[in-house]
């Protein structure tokens, strides 16, 4: 199952499809987050990857490396599109809600990434090529002329939208990068990785490694690497959410999820076990264990 926050929280996608396990009804979800309830059902095989800046599309996954734009209201189909991938891994919308920047799935290792024109429907630079193995996450930075992208490879690469030229390579990471993100300056890149438990924060322009947390658990999953107040470590059995900064324990999730999300806040969650979507919300002053 894959699930995905609109910008402004008031929205979650979920849906179901892989090569060995299509949707069982076949629907794509869309719920209200402040109770999980089903606001409108859209019949699609695919997986909900990011909504737009606006909240009014989302951005489906199909099966071929096809893409489907859907309106969020209505639950029509606006278009297709082939992203350029035999397999897509990842996706990731412009803040202008323009663009969208793809990276390759299981299967196809080639390590591309591109950008795609939604209204040209067409491809706005070459084949960004450099990483070894599948592109795991993608971020654009907040004024869209950047994209930094995470592998299977351990490294955070960083690319012109404009031009296609790799700008920097990011390293340190010993196994996958889980997510990727820019700051809401775009001053900072902060990548996770839930092989060793590190999360890595670099300078976007010069590539200098800020900061660095020690390994401290066997993490099956991280969320909330954005710089946003708190972020979630998934455990076999539990998982915690804590303080991006200080790592300290906010509160306590009696059950390890398979994903994990949150949105711009980081009040409000929402994970997956077993097919089922679970939404909860922090509450308490900032720094409660409520």
């Amino acid at each position: 199952m894959s699930i995905a926050f609109s910008l402004d929280g008031s929205q979650i996608a979920c849906g179901v499809f892989t090569l060995y396990e299509p949707s069982r009804d076949g629907t794509l979800r869309l719920l209200d987050a402040r109770d999980g309830h089903t606001l409108r059902v859209v019949s699609c095989q695919g997986v909900p990857m990011a909504f737009s800046p606006d909240g009014t599309r989302v951005v489906i996954r199909c099966s071929g490396g096809m893409v489907r734009l859907v309106n969020s209201h209505s639950g029509d189909e606006l278009a297709r599109l082939f992203c350029g991938h035999r397999t897509l891994g990842t996706a990731a919308v412009s803040p202008d809600g323009l663009y969208l920047a793809s990276g390759c799935g299981r299967f196809e290792r080639d390590g591309t990434v591109r950008l795609l024109d939604l209204q040209c429907q067409r491809m706005v630079t070459p084949v960004l090529k450099g990483h070894e193995s599948d592109v795991y996450c993608i971020a654009m930075s907040p004024d869209g002329r950047r994209i930094a992208s995470g592998s299977a490879d351990g490294k955070v690469r960083t690319w012109s939208a404009e031009s296609g030229l790799e700008l920097m390579v990011s390293k340190g990471h010993a196994v996958s990068i889980a997510q990727v993100a820019y700051s809401d300056d775009g001053g900072r890149i902060v990548a996770a990785c839930g092989g060793d438990d590190t999360v890595r924060t670099w300078d976007a322009e010069s590539g200098n490694l800020i900061c660095c947390t020690s390994p401290a658990h066997d993490v099956i999953d991280t969320a909330g690497a954005r710089l946003s107040p708190y972020q979630a470590v998934v455990l076999a059995l539990e998982t915690k959410i804590e303080a991006s900064f200080d790592r300290h324990a906010i509160g306590w999730l009696p059950e390890g999820y398979y994903r994990i999300t949150t949105e711009r806040s980081g009040r409000t969650w929402a994970a997956c076990r077993e097919n089922h979507v679970y939404i909860f919300t922090l509450q308490g002053a900032p720094g409660s264990s409520s």
